[in-house]
């Protein structure tokens, strides 16, 4: 898969989907695009981009897709300690699924954060239709969030970090 910037200045993640999303469409033509290719929707939390406008266009998507559409995704750099955020709360109360991931961030050393937050689960993969099942298993099937988040200080940490890298890039 890969990432969508879509027109608000979120992000779509495209699980499952070899066909290119191009940016710069809306978040609802992008994830529409995404379901077209085949491809399963997720809407990545971030810090600071679930606030204000853009909270407002999450909420909307949440309204407008069913939860059979679009996931919901959580990162690691969510602060651990600090409780869901409401509109991912809100998604949840109205049948949306949560999975999570690390998010590396695109600078040196992130590479060590791969796969320390995400999901987990018992099952037998369908060889034969992967993608297939491997949204049948997001959708539908059981897992457990495993790994934990970043503390504040990490947080914070691997941010500076990552404004200082492209400050000198």
């Amino acid at each position: 898969g890969f990432q969508v910037v879509v027109k608000e200045r979120l992000e779509v993640l495209a699980l499952c989907c070899s066909q290119r999303v191009n940016d710069g469409l809306s978040i609802e033509e992008s994830i529409s695009a995404i379901r077209t290719a085949g491809g399963i929707p997720v809407i990545n939390w971030s810090p600071g981009k679930w606030m204000g406008i853009r909270g407002r266009i999450i909420e909307r998507v949440i309204k407008n897709f069913s939860p059979s559409e679009v996931l919901l995704g959580d990162i690691s750099m969510r602060p651990d300690g600090f409780k869901l955020p409401h509109l991912v709360r809100m998604g949840i109360k109205s049948g949306y699924r949560l999975i999570a991931g690390t998010d590396p961030l695109p600078i040196s050393s992130e590479e060590s954060m791969v796969g320390s937050y995400g999901i987990s689960g018992e099952c037998l993969i369908d060889e034969n239709r992967p993608a297939a099942w491997f949204r049948e298993m997001l959708f539908n099937g059981e897992w457990n969030l495993y790994g934990r988040r970043n503390s504040l200080k990490i947080t914070l940490s691997r941010y500076l970090s990552y404004y200082r890298a492209k400050k000198i890039a």
